[in-house]
């Protein structure tokens, strides 16, 4: 990073970690599961377009859930994972901003991971390590602040609320009781025909 802002001084940069709490990792899922194919920015440049995974501790165990996969599985999974964690850990979005790709992990301590192996964009045809270091400074300068604050307007002009997630599991529940109906009725109607 020195080396592509041409910086020679020493000790001035000063860790500055992310406020990334668990409720902000639900927003995160809900934006998933109720897919609008809206921006989550103002600008339209930056979308979240799926969660490849997310962790947290069960009173027994550490489970995992990858979110990826078709919509009833997806809702299964997210269901049996709000239901049976307590506390996140982390979540792996993958958002689209402007011509890139990027996968993260957010964790609650408030790092940030970025997956450099699945990155797609326009930093590929840099050198590696310009690639990561431009990709570095557009995550932690640029998406991330931009996902903070969508999610911290939508709290404030109470679009994500105890409602709006009550709203959201309940989604989840329907989606799965159309896919039960759907299949009791199929298997109804096929033994009909025997």
């Amino acid at each position: 990073m020195r080396k592509i802002n041409n910086y020679t001084n020493q000790g001035e940069i000063k860790e500055s970690e992310f406020q990334i709490t668990e409720d902000l990792f639900i927003w995160m899922i809900s934006k998933i599961l109720t897919p609008s194919g809206e921006s989550i920015d103002e600008n339209e440049e930056l979308f979240i377009t799926k969660i490849v995974g997310f962790k947290g501790w069960s009173d027994d165990q550490l489970a995992k859930v990858v979110g990826s996969g078709n919509r009833i599985m997806n809702a299964l999974s997210t269901l049996a994972f709000l239901f049976e964690n307590e506390e996140v850990m982390y979540v792996k979005p993958v958002v689209e901003y402007n011509e890139h790709e990027v996968e993260l992990q957010l964790k609650i301590n408030g790092s940030i991971d970025i997956n450099f192996e699945n990155y797609v964009g326009t930093f590929m045809r840099e050198h590696e390590d310009r690639m990561k270091s431009k990709l570095t400074l557009m995550t932690c300068l640029e998406i991330v602040p931009k996902i903070l604050s969508s999610y911290t307007e939508e709290c404030e002009n109470s679009i994500w609320s105890k409602e709006s997630k009550a709203s959201m599991i309940n989604t989840i529940g329907q989606i799965i009781q159309d896919k039960v109906n759907e299949k009791v009725s199929f298997l109804q109607n096929k033994s009909d025909d025997n």
